[in-house]
């Protein structure tokens, strides 16, 4: 059960010591962390298997690029109703499901693209809205936990 806590620990941490409980808002943000990294990383390391594969590393970019693709896939979809119940935890308002859902959809159809032509070079647009994604969710949570 190691690996989980490097996932869960930096955002239960930060909402335990802002708020003193562990409720429905840090699991949220558990959730969505632990959704986002996938798709993020498996772009980048899609984008430079060629590197991994000369440093001898056994990543899925480059050993079984079809489960890259389906396992970004599966976190994508699952951000979708993820980000629709997160303004019901408190930590967000509505808007933050309408916006997020039209950017897990991109993301969404993204990764299948990548799945259905695997043979394709690079998934730069997969990346380069995972990062948008990334700066949008701070953005907007930070927001709210401000005001």
């Amino acid at each position: 059960m190691g690996w989980i806590y490097s996932w869960c620990d930096p955002p239960a941490m930060g909402w335990a010591a802002a708020s003193g409980t562990l409720d429905s808002g840090a699991l949220a943000l558990c959730a969505l962390i632990y959704f986002w990294q996938f798709p993020h990383f498996n772009s980048l390391s899609f984008n430079v298997r060629a590197d991994y594969c000369r440093a001898g590393y056994h990543m899925m970019s480059v050993t079984d690029i079809p489960l890259n693709s389906r396992v970004s896939l599966r976190n994508t979809a699952a951000l979708i109703p993820l980000c629709i119940a997160i303004p019901f935890t408190g930590i967000s308002h509505c808007s933050f499901s309408f916006y997020s859902v039209i950017i897990k959809r991109l993301l969404h159809l993204l990764s299948l693209e990548l799945l259905q032509n695997s043979q394709q070079t690079n998934c730069s647009g997969t990346f380069q809205v995972q990062s948008c994604v990334s700066a949008y969710i701070v953005r907007v949570l930070s927001y709210r936990v401000c005001v």
